[in-house]
């Protein structure tokens, strides 16, 4: 590998900060993000109406403004839902396609805070396109039974909850009120799950509350909402050794238990806190919670998956790995998605060499067919469409990448680079870019990896 990094090295006359600008369509754009503020919480309080598949909300956002005389804020919510009143400093609104613009009691400065609520309601659509209609779905499992699930990357949060969308800010925390009907199914309870801790449930007028906190900071698209009638296993992740310990939660649809293999979970927090440091919310808990349609989402201390047999360990595994990857460490847009895809792709294979050996590791990596394309490389220009950011490409070659650099740094010192990378108070619970992660391993490693990079993740296809 290092001969043939030499031989293409002379090949390459330009290094990256001498890379063109691209002027590719970005999602940004699309969602007219508002780089004129910092929001630091969202609290959401959700009325889910089954029967009419419709929800009624409120949602408190506090926020600072980034610059002086701050008098309209701008927040994404689809045109579907209705806004039937805005409050606090909001004095009044209006709104254009899936634009909210909000005018402010007054002219605010530099850090000041602003408090805005906002009413809405209505039945939530769901994005077009993909392999399912994502967004806040009312699904049903067994003999119709409520499955309700939010499905919202890459920045389809404002299909239920008015925010600004995308990775770019995230809350420092989230609260969320889900009330739902008081119903029991097949012998189970309806449930309503969120993300973080479940501090407090009440009982009035036929209807559940249930009370979660997150205060950990967090991307719109990784809160969550998921209703059923679920069974809750539950146990704890104890380890002296590296000193983390919190609740595991799952839950999952009655009559599903016997599927559960949830065995490999400690094994897996075991290697990933050894290669990436401590849980990074390990002072709340992490779950897996089952819904209705066959697919996964890393939802910050809770993924869903649609199921927990034996069949779906490795995306147990990925989507675990994302508490490092995704979650704590977010890609500052989604033109640096192989950051958190390829990453926690090839984390899976860490797994399995630590729990099983190094030809089970090689053995995972090749079942990665996906190393290059001739249309793509790994730094996707444009993110507009929501249907094309999920390309194998970013998992997959983004995970090869990994074990190429681990080959040409050595196992020490390329491990070093991304346990560093995923602990260092510049990035854990952050952003971070392609260009950040490269002046880390550079910096770690001592080299000058221009060339590697330019290759293998700028570069299409593969080199010549």
């Amino acid at each position: 590998m290092k001969a043939a990094l030499r031989i293409f090295a002379s090949l390459i006359v330009f290094s990256l900060l001498a890379m063109p600008l691209t002027h590719a369509s970005q999602a940004s754009d699309l969602l007219q993000t508002d780089e004129n503020i910092d929001v630091t919480l969202y609290h959401i309080a959700l009325d889910i109406d089954i029967a009419n598949t419709s929800i009624a909300g409120n949602v408190r956002v506090e926020l600072k403004s980034l610059i002086a005389n701050l008098t309209e804020v701008k927040l994404n919510l689809h045109e579907a839902l209705a806004v039937t009143a805005v409050g606090e400093n909001a004095s009044s609104f209006s709104r254009e396609g899936n634009i909210i613009s909000l005018v402010l009691d007054k002219s605010y400065n530099i850090e000041e805070p602003v408090s805005i609520s906002i009413s809405y309601g209505g039945v939530p659509p769901l994005a077009p396109g993909g392999n399912f209609g994502k967004g806040f779905r009312f699904d049903t499992h067994s003999t119709g039974v409520p499955a309700i699930a939010t499905y919202s990357t890459p920045y389809l949060s404002h299909y239920w909850f008015p925010c600004k969308d995308g990775p770019s800010d995230k809350a420092n925390s989230v609260s969320l009120d889900i009330t739902i009907p008081e119903a029991t199914y097949e012998g189970y309870e309806l449930k309503a799950i969120s993300n973080g801790v479940l501090t407090e449930t009440t009982t009035e007028g036929g209807k559940k509350t249930f009370k979660w906190r997150h205060n950990h900071p967090i991307v719109p698209y990784y809160i969550m909402v998921a209703v059923s009638n679920y069974v809750h296993i539950s146990s704890t992740y104890n380890n002296t050794t590296n000193g983390n310990s919190f609740p595991l939660d799952y839950y999952v649809f009655p009559y599903h238990q016997e599927e559960v293999m949830l065995n490999n979970v400690p094994a897996a927090f075991d290697t990933f806190i050894s290669l990436f440091g401590d849980y990074p919310f390990k002072n709340e808990k992490f779950g897996f919670t089952q819904v209705a349609q066959n697919w996964s989402i890393e939802n910050q201390t809770n993924p869903i998956l649609g199921g927990m047999s034996a069949g779906w360990e490795v995306s147990m595994l990925h989507e675990l790995s994302h508490a490092w990857f995704g979650n704590s460490i977010t890609n500052q847009s989604w033109k640096h998605i192989w950051l958190s895809e390829g990453f926690a792709t090839y984390a899976s294979a860490l797994f399995y060499e630590a729990a099983v050996g190094k030809a089970r590791y090689i053995q995972q990596l090749s079942s990665l067919s996906s190393r290059y394309v001739d249309d793509r490389s790994l730094i996707l220009d444009d993110d507009s469409d929501y249907n094309t950011i999920f390309h194998t490409i970013y998992f997959h070659k983004g995970a090869w990448v990994l074990h190429m650099l681990r080959g040409y740094l050595g196992d020490a010192v390329a491990l070093n680079c991304i346990k560093s990378f995923a602990e260092s108070t510049e990035f854990k619970y952050g952003h971070a870019t392609t260009e950040d992660f490269i002046a880390h391993c550079q910096t770690v490693s001592g080299l000058d990896l221009t060339t590697f990079f330019e290759q293998w993740v700028y570069g299409k296809g593969y080199p010549e």
